[in-house]
């Protein structure tokens, strides 16, 4: 072999070499690459996995925060129907009472009626001895007509005492069914208002829970005020406070914000001609 025919091969040698090579390093490379792409993937995966079943659990909360709300709305419609009947029987029984009244002022106009025929038939007895025995016996009916008749007034005048009893009873049921109305309203509001619903929010009447007012601030609308009450005290988000002074009804506010011993309230409104202030007392029940 000649001289060129002898570098030519080791030359082919030489390419072949850095041929091989470079091959195996891209081998690798590739090897590297395709093992991160199966990571990524596989992580890709799990995080829709995991995102599916967040939805799925947001979707959840989200019919079951709908199905609250349409009970909360069932019972106001209830209580409303209660009251409609209540507000009825009230005024059946305040037409009854009238009715009594009027009954009892007949039986008194009797009385005097009765009491001027007993005073014209003693005048008689007196006028004439001769129809003495008649006018005594007529006295005497007389006499029994009006212990009829004051027995009647009587027994008019207890039924009168249960009327205005049972009115009075009718009155104190349709007081509470308007606070436990107004308290359903309430939370049938936060249910609306919030995104995210819990039970405490959602959860009924709040307890008696009576506090004071720390701090007013009016320069963020419509107003907040600080109450000495916390999560120590049993206060919840979504609780609502009634602000009255020295008998004096000013307004109510929802909490917003708990601490321990204290939380911050949102004002819902205020009664006109009032300013809720420093020191007014704050119940969740009056």
């Amino acid at each position: 072999m000649s001289p060129i025919g002898r570098i030519f091969v080791v030359i082919n040698l030489v390419l072949a070499g850095l041929f091989l090579g470079s091959a195996a390093t891209n081998l690798a490379s590739a090897q590297k690459y395709r093992g991160s792409f199966e990571k990524e993937v596989a992580a890709k995966q799990a995080l829709e996995r995991e995102l599916n079943a967040s939805i799925e659990s947001l979707r959840a909360e989200k019919t079951a925060a709908e199905n609250i709300r349409n009970e909360i709305k069932n019972q106001k419609d209830a209580l409303e129907t209660q009251k409609a009947a209540l507000d009825q029987d009230i005024a059946a029984k305040t037409d009854e009472m009238n009715q009594l009244k009027s009954n009892m002022g007949n039986i008194d106009s009797r009385l005097e009626d009765m009491a001027t025929q007993l005073e014209n038939q003693s005048s008689q007895v007196e006028q004439a001895n001769n129809e003495r025995v008649a006018a005594v016996e007529a006295r005497r009916n007389a006499e029994q007509e009006r212990d009829d008749a004051l027995e009647e007034k009587a027994s008019a005048s207890d039924m009168a005492n249960d009327l205005e009893m049972q009115i009075a009873q009718l009155r104190t049921q349709l007081n509470e069914t308007r606070s436990e109305l107004q308290s359903t309203e309430t939370l049938l509001t936060v249910a609306v208002e919030k995104a995210g619903l819990t039970v405490a929010e959602l959860g009924g009447a709040a307890p008696k829970i009576e506090g004071a007012v720390l701090q007013v601030a009016t320069n963020v609308k419509p107003g907040l005020v600080h109450i000495n009450r916390g999560s120590a005290d049993e206060v919840k988000t979504g609780y609502v406070f009634d602000i009255y002074s020295s008998g004096v009804y000013k307004g109510r506010a929802r909490v917003e914000i708990v601490n321990s011993n204290s939380c911050t309230a949102r004002i819902l409104n205020v009664v006109d001609g009032t300013t809720i202030m420093q020191g007014d007392t704050a119940s969740t029940r009056i």
